[in-house]
């Protein structure tokens, strides 16, 4: 139908990760191709460290993975895949329970972290 709109959604892109202590660049890089595919990857060298910058929320977990188990020294932004948020429910009898809650957010797939 031609009056329809299209949205296609817009891709998040993952928080850039900063290494520090590369000393060769190469090896890392070589070292991180078993993992994923360098294509994925952006890489941008300033002086005290390896600024790299995953193109997706997947790539961004399997260099975070890759850095914890090498023992590299890194810091990045938690990014918005990870970040928690604030649920306000609206509509809701008072007599609800907390646990009835629980279990409706539940079932709906998401993770609970306090009550």
């Amino acid at each position: 139908i031609s009056n329809q709109l299209h949205v296609i959604p817009a891709t998040i892109l993952s928080s850039p990760i900063q290494v520090k202590n590369v000393n060769d660049i190469t090896l890392f890089k070589n070292l991180l191709s078993s993992t994923i595919d360098i294509n994925q990857l952006s890489f941008k060298a300033t002086q005290s460290y390896l600024s790299v910058g995953p193109k997706d929320q997947k790539g961004f977990n399997v260099v975070i993975a890759f850095l914890r188990e090498m023992s590299f020294a890194y810091h990045s932004f938690l990014p918005l895949h990870l970040r928690s948020f604030r649920v306000v429910i609206r509509n809701r009898h008072y007599t609800a329970t907390t646990s009835d809650i629980y279990e409706d957010l539940v079932t709906l797939g998401h993770t609970i972290t306090r009550t």
